[in-house]
């Protein structure tokens, strides 16, 4: 599974807003997990798998973390289906981490990490929100290639989704998966996703064309149905 900001950069500035705006005096907790707190604000996780309830997400950490992010992309396919080829290959720390930077600075971009409450890295994932719309966007996400097939994807995005709707307060999630990518594609559909539109081959990878999908999760009301 496919699914990858920068220097241990924090939350978007859209949710420190928000958090200053409930009083909350603009603190914020970077670990969000079962039963957390995150500045002064109770995550609720009676909806939470035991799964993840032992599932944490925090800011990605240059320093400590690339080591383990780089094994998870072993082949050129692979790295691919996860990055569109926007970042050379093969990954290299100084690559990585000028593409993050790079984001950061036109779309406020902010990476973080999956792990296990041992501290144990599962995956990796970059997130921005457009205020202007209410939505946020998922980039570069990828779980631990031994980890993959287990639901261990399906959780950590679970946990992602749960971090936009309640922390940075977007109505939408949105992001992009190549149709080649099937494994990817259902665990996004499994946490939520619903595929909005498809542009056709418009990816080239040693001669094959690959199709783009769009696909969006909306935030839920207290019935179970989509809020509008």
């Amino acid at each position: 599974m496919a699914l990858v900001i920068g220097k241990g950069i924090g939350p978007p500035a859209a949710c420190k807003r928000k958090n200053d705006e409930r009083g909350n005096s603009g603190r914020y907790r970077a670990v969000i997990g079962c039963g957390e707190e995150i500045s002064g604000t109770a995550m609720y996780s009676s909806f939470m798998s035991e799964r993840e309830c032992h599932m944490r997400i925090r800011p990605y950490i240059e320093s400590r973390d690339f080591a383990s992010v780089e094994t998870w992309i072993e082949d050129e396919k692979i790295h691919a289906l996860w990055c569109a080829d926007l970042i050379p290959y093969p990954v290299t720390k100084e690559n990585f981490h000028a593409f993050l930077e790079k984001n950061a600075l036109e779309w406020t971009d902010s990476a973080y990490v999956a792990t296990e409450k041992s501290g144990e890295l599962i995956g990796f994932f970059c997130y921005s929100v457009n205020a202007g719309e209410d939505a946020g966007f998922l980039k570069l996400v990828i779980v631990d290639r031994n980890k993959r097939g287990s639901g261990y994807g399906k959780e950590m995005l679970k946990l992602a989704l749960q971090y936009a709707f309640e922390i940075t307060g977007v109505k939408t999630v949105r992001l992009n998966v190549f149709d080649e990518n099937a494994a990817a594609k259902h665990v996004y559909e499994k946490a939520g996703f619903r595929e909005d539109s498809i542009d056709r081959n418009v990816f080239s990878f040693k001669g094959e064309l690959w199709s783009r999908c769009h696909m969006t999760a909306a935030k839920r009301g207290p019935e179970g149905s989509d809020k509008t």
